[in-house]
Order: C-alpha cells, then sequence, then structure tokens
C-alpha cells in the first residue's frame, strides 16, 4: 500500500507551491507543450491553470477540483502525468535533526526539467529542514544520455512541429531557443503586459455576473463598492455561475434576505449573520466562529447560499406565540383532512399561527358582513379558508400551509366567500 505524506502548514514562511516558469507576471505556454501528441489535453489544461497562479498558492488537489470540471481521480493522473513529462516535481523536505518529515512543496515549470528551486531551498533550510538529496538529483541531473518521452533531454528539448510551413517551423525554433537560453534578456525579461485595474468594475464581467450583482445591490443587504471585498464576491459569483443557475442564485439571495427581516427567523439582520456577498457563498474562519459562539446549532453551516437553497428552513426560525390555539389546531386538522398530511417542524407552525392570527383580524374587521352563523363561531369561518385553499389552482402543482398567510390568498378570499353567500357587501346578512 502506499503511504502519502500528508501536507502540513508547521512552517508558516515555507511557500506551498513555487512557479520555475521563465515568464510569471503573465501565463504564457510553449507551443512544444501545447501541441505534444504525448500529454494529454487534461494534463495541458492542469499546467496552464497551476503557470496562472501566483507563487506561493495552497496547490492542494481540492483547491485545484474547484477550478476545475473533473474530480479528484483525474486531477491526480493530470498531476502524475506532468511529473513524468518534466513539467512538475513534488518535493518533499524533513527536519534536519530528526529526520522526520515535515512537508511537501510542488515546483512547476512551463520548460520541461528546467526547475529552479534555490530560493526554496534556502526558505526551508532556513527554517531548520532539508530536502533529501536524492530529489535534488532529480532536477540537477536528469537522464540526458538516453532521452525518453518522460525525460526528454534538459539542453534540447524536442520541438513538436504539426505545421508543414517551414519559415513558420524555422520561427518557432528561433523563439523557442530564446526562451531556453537563461542568458537571453529577452527571456528574463519578458513583453511588459498592461496591469489589469486594482478593482475592476461588474461591467467587465460576463453578464449573468453583471445581473446578479445588480440583483443584489437591489435587496440592500451589505452595499459593495469598488474594494478587495467587491472583487471577491465577484470572483464567487463567475465561479458558482458555473455550477448553478442564475435564478437558482437569485432565490437563495431572496430568501436569504426574507430570513434577515423575517421576526421568526433566528437570524439578526446584523452582525455576524448579515454578511457580504463575499461571506455569502462561503464564511471566513473569524465569521464562522462568531456565527457558531452565539447560535451552535449553526454548527454544520457552512454558507447562507448552500442553506438558503432547502426547502426546509426549519432550522433557522424560532416559534411564533400562539394567541388562538383553537383555530391553529382546527386549521391544522382541516388541512390535513382537506388537502394533504402537513410534515411537523417550526416552519409550517409558524404558517398556522400566523394564518390563525390573520383570520382573526379578518374576522373581527368583516364580522358585521358575514353569515349569522360564521359571525358567532370563528372555528367554523376557519373551515371555510380551507375550502377556499382546497378549492384554489396551484401553479406549482402543490399546496402547503405558506399559502394561508400569502396577500394573494386573502385578497381572493373575500371574493370567495361572497359567492358562497357567506359575505356580503351590504349590512343585510
Amino acid at each position: 500500500m502506499v503511504r502519502r505524506l500528508k501536507r502540513t502548514s508547521t512552517v508558516e514562511n515555507i511557500p506551498d507551491a513555487i512557479n520555475c516558469s521563465l515568464t510569471k507576471e503573465f501565463t504564457q505556454i510553449p507551443n512544444e507543450l501545447l501541441r505534444n501528441p504525448e500529454i494529454s489535453g487534461k494534463s495541458k489544461s492542469l499546467l496552464c491553470l497551476l503557470l496562472s497562479n501566483k507563487e506561493g498558492w495552497k496547490s492542494y488537489i481540492t483547491s485545484i477540483k474547484r477550478m476545475m470540471k473533473e474530480g479528484e481521480d483525474a486531477i491526480r493522473s493530470g498531476v502524475s502525468e506532468l511529473e513524468e513529462h518534466g513539467y512538475l516535481l513534488r518535493i518533499k523536505y524533513r527536519d534536519k535533526k530528526t529526520k522526520v518529515w515535515r512537508g511537501s512543496f510542488w515546483a512547476y515549470t512551463d520548460i520541461p526539467w528546467k526547475l529552479d528551486i534555490e530560493n526554496q531551498k534556502q526558505i526551508v533550510e532556513q527554517s531548520g529542514f532539508e530536502i533529501p538529496e536524492i530529489q535534488l538529483e532529480k532536477i540537477n541531473n536528469p537522464d540526458m544520455k538516453n532521452p525518453d518521452p518522460e525525460n526528454p533531454d534538459m539542453e534540447n528539448p524536442r520541438l513538436i512541429i504539426l505545421r508543414s510551413n517551414k519559415t513558420e517551423e524555422r520561427e518557432e525554433e528561433k523563439y523557442l531557443n530564446v526562451l531556453l537560453d537563461s542568458e537571453n534578456p529577452i527571456a528574463k525579461k519578458p513583453p511588459l503586459e498592461k496591469k489589469p485595474p486594482k478593482h475592476p468594475d461588474p461591467e467587465t464581467y460576463p453578464k449573468p455576473v453583471q445581473e446578479l450583482f445588480n440583483y443584489w445591490q437591489s435587496l440592500k443587504i451589505v452595499r459593495h463598492p469598488a474594494s478587495k471585498t467587491r472583487t471577491k464576491g465577484l470572483n464567487q459569483l463567475n465561479t458558482i455561475l458555473g455550477k448553478c443557475s442564475v435564478d437558482t442564485v437569485k432565490k437563495s439571495m431572496t430568501r436569504y434576505k426574507e430570513l434577515l427581516e423575517d421576526n421568526d427567523s433566528i437570524l439578526i439582520n446584523e452582525d455576524p449573520y448579515k454578511v457580504g456577498l463575499d461571506q455569502f457563498f462561503g464564511f471566513n474562519g473569524y465569521n464562522k466562529d462568531r456565527i457558531t459562539r452565539n447560535l451552535p446549532k449553526l454548527e454544520f453551516v457552512r454558507s447562507w447560499f448552500k442553506e438558503c437553497q432547502k426547502e426546509d428552513l426549519t432550522h433557522l426560525m424560532r416559534v411564533r406565540s400562539n394567541p388562538y390555539p383553537e383555530i391553529t389546531t382546527a386549521l391544522k386538522k382541516g388541512f390535513s383532512h382537506k388537502i394533504g398530511k402537513v410534515n411537523g417542524g417550526t416552519h409550517n407552525e409558524n404558517a398556522f399561527r400566523k394564518a390563525s392570527h390573520l383570520l382573526m383580524e379578518f374576522h373581527s374587521k368583516h364580522k358585521e358582513k358575514l353569515t349569522l352563523q360564521l359571525q358567532k363561531k370563528p372555528g367554523i369561518f376557519a373551515s371555510c379558508l380551507i375550502d377556499y385553499l382546497a378549492e384554489a389552482p396551484a401553479k406549482d402543482g402543490s399546496k402547503h400551509p405558506g399559502w394561508l398567510c400569502t396577500d394573494i390568498t386573502w385578497n381572493v378570499f373575500k371574493g370567495w366567500l361572497t359567492e358562497k353567500g357567506y359575505y356580503c357587501e351590504e349590512d343585510l346578512c
């Protein structure tokens, strides 16, 4: 059984990954890599992703998964393939005295077998660790006598050109030789590229991202002027839209806004429950600790976005007071008998209690215009509300206790009572 070394963060000043490519300010991919038929497209795209990240980024497989559609097994095989072709090397370091393994880092490059880790080696040694010679040997003395696809010639790596135009081939070789020559000033100083703005405008993102950002702003939960926080939120929106639809994200945002303003919700419309777009999709450690410290039952909540996608939000609600228990019981029994079974839980319980309160308010306001029987027995009036809901068409094919509390229900209910002869506009009933 192969035992994998657990990667640790024992020493904070040792970067987790180093970029050994010649050009680091922008992502530049040699055509030799892109045209090499012996390397899979998966591995090519994986190396492009690695080269695009800043040096020292956390290169765990799980972090790469969030940026690729492929699964963990596919990513691991891609990493192994890059190792075989000299584009990546996983280097372990250990304690100088005890020889106990303390961690590892990735070294990757855009030119096979060109891996300069001197700076990283010094950082490791200054921290009291060492890199075994057997691993350094892989970098300093690759097999150059018998080059093969797994260990290509370091001094003159094979250029794979699939075009037939000889002029273009010569230009390609000339350009590649410039990149391989470490003493060439062109290789050391790549062409300057115009830096992107520090805080890009939302208009620079795809239209779905702009739409959702503007919708978030309209909810007035936490507004985002130009800042790192806004940029992080926009980037998260861009990422999440690769997995979810615009409607799904918008629905989750809406429910979050409603929870913050619902008196029956355990969330309070202030910190730490009210968060910005950057933490809507996932809390930072500090905010997570504050939430769970105040409400231990939210220990397993990872983000409000995920929670608000759930149909049942009982765990985020508290039970409201019940001033009319008899009416509430009548509504429950009538709903279960004429419409359908109701699952228990805080959310449904609150719906019935709110509906009983609304019904008694309606009864008090229109009492004189109701039939004599309904004037004296509010319990029978409650059964009328259930009969109305049972007859009302359901747009989505389902009926739930929440229907009893909507404005539309009470606006149409009055007309339904009139049609049935239970309500009269004139004081003659």
